[in-house]
Order: structure tokens, then sequence, then C-alpha cells
């Protein structure tokens, strides 16, 4: 039976790949078991899925950017909006860029920057 242990590790492997259809479906899948076991952070997986989000992982931390609301952004890169109540500062050295000490860290940060801003509808 999976758990959330197994989902993250899928997370990670389809990141790794690069496979970004792959991770959109398994981010699909880990929020309906996160709806099951009653998390509220099933909605920030969705989100991510629609809207093919996730962090730049850089070898030493896990990355949001923002550089305005460009329809050409990058997965890592958020609207403003949401990247200005993601928690923490903006890098001395790079203001458009907030970084974590992991992935599921950042997605936390996401997930409570979409719950500030009320976008977190199933």
């Amino acid at each position: 039976m999976p758990d959330r242990d197994t989902f993250e590790a899928a997370l990670d492997e389809l990141l790794a790949r690069g496979a970004p259809e792959r991770v959109a479906d398994m981010r699909l899948v880990y929020a309906d078991w996160l709806d099951e076991h009653g998390d509220l952070a099933a909605g920030a997986q969705r989100w991510m899925a629609r809207e093919g989000k996730s962090p730049r992982g850089s070898g030493v931390s896990w990355d949001w950017w923002s550089y305005g609301d460009r329809p050409d952004g990058n997965p890592e890169d958020l609207p403003l909006d949401i990247w200005r109540r993601l928690p923490g500062d903006a890098l001395a050295g790079a203001r458009h860029c907030k970084e974590f000490p992991s992935r599921r860290s950042a997605e936390r940060a996401l997930f409570k920057a979409l719950m500030l801003l009320n976008r977190l509808a199933n």
C-alpha cells in the first residue's frame, strides 16, 4: 500500500528524469491519495499539475522563481502574487529567487502561499 514517502520518491524520480507530463499525472494521483487522508495539500498538488509547476533543484537547494506573470515562464516560475506570499526572503544576489532546503519544503511553502490566496479549490 502506498504511503506519503512512496509518492514523494516517485515525484523525485520523475523530476530527475525530466518527464513533466508524467510528473503532472503522478501529482494528480498523489492529490487523490492526500484527499483520501484528509490532507489539504492535495489542492497544491493539483495546482502544480494543472499549471505545470515544480521547484527547480540546484543540487544545493530547491528554488521558486518569479519574473512577473509571463505566459512563457519555466516550471519553477510562479505568478508574482503567489511568489510574494511564499515564506522567506529573496536571495541577496538573485532577487527573483527564493530557495528551500528540499523539494518538499519548497512545495510546502507553495501550499502556504496558495492557502493565503484561497487558491486551493479542487
